[in-house]
C-alpha cells in the first residue's frame, strides 16, 4: 500500500496569519504531497506560548475556512501536541506520528532559518535531522540554503517574490499591532482578526494580567 504523504505544518500559530497561508499556498503546489497539516505546538521548553491549543487550533480552522478552500488537497488542523498534558519535543512526536499513523509518510516543514540549530541544540536534534523528512522554506532576509547543510532526507522551497512581499509578517508583529489596538486585518484572515478582537487575545491589559499571574 502507498504511504499517504503529508506535509506537517507545525508551529505556534500564535496567531495563524498570511504568512503561514502563504506558506499553505506553496506547499499545495507540490506533487508528491497529498495533505497538509497545520500543527499547532505544546508549550515549549523554553517559551510558554500565552494562548491556549484549543483556541489557536481553532484560529487555524477559521483561517483555512477564509482561504475558501482553494487548495487542491486536503488542508486541517490537527491536535496532536496541543492534546499533551506534558512539555513535547519534536522528535517525540516524530515517534509517535509513526506509531499512531503507519500508512501515512510525514514531511516536516520549516523555515530555512532553522536548519544550523537542529542538529546542535534541539533534543535528540541529531537523531531527527538525519532520520526526519523534511520541507524548508526559505525565509526572506536569510541566506540560501546550501545542499551540503541539509538533512538528508529534505528539499527546500521558495515563496514566489509576489507572495513573499504580501507575507512579510511574524506572528511577533501580529500580537504587537493587537495590543497596540491597530489595525491587524492586512495580517490576518477576517475571521482570525474578529476572534482575536472577540477574545481580547494580545491586549495590554491581558497581558499584563498574565504577567501577574507569572508572577
Amino acid at each position: 500500500m502507498k504511504k499517504k504523504t503529508i506535509a506537517l505544518f507545525g508551529g505556534a500559530f500564535n496567531p495563524p496569519h498570511v504568512g503561514h497561508s502563504a506558506v499553505v499556498r506553496a506547499l499545495d503546489a507540490l506533487d508528491f504531497i497529498d495533505e497538509i497539516w497545520l500543527m499547532p505546538s505544546a508549550n515549549r521548553w523554553d517559551k510558554a506560548i500565552g494562548v491556549s491549543g484549543p483556541d489557536r487550533l481553532r484560529m487555524i480552522d477559521l483561517m483555512i475556512d477564509d482561504m475558501h478552500l482553494d487548495a487542491a488537497k486536503p488542508v486541517r488542523g490537527f491536535d496532536h501536541e496541543v492534546r499533551k498534558p506534558n512539555l513535547s519535543t519534536t522528535y517525540e512526536t516524530k515517534t509517535e506520528l509513526e506509531k499512531l499513523y503507519p500508512y501515512h509518510e510525514f514531511h516536516f516543514v520549516f523555515g530555512s532559518d532553522v536548519v544550523p540549530n537542529i542538529a546542535a541544540t534541539w533534543v535528540n536534534g541529531k537523531e531527527f535531522f538525519e532520520a526526519a523528512n523534511f520541507i524548508f522554506i526559505e525565509r526572506p532576509g536569510h541566506p540560501k540554503l546550501d545542499r551540503a547543510s541539509l538533512p538528508p532526507h529534505s528539499i527546500a522551497i521558495s515563496l514566489p517574490d509576489d507572495i513573499v512581499r504580501r507575507a512579510d509578517v511574524s506572528s511577533t508583529i501580529v500580537r504587537a499591532a493587537a495590543s497596540d489596538r491597530t489595525a491587524i486585518g492586512r495580517h490576518v484572515s477576517p475571521s482570525v482578526a474578529e476572534f482575536i478582537e472577540v477574545n481580547r487575545f494580545y491586549s495590554a491589559s491581558l497581558a499584563i494580567k498574565r504577567e501577574r499571574a507569572v508572577k
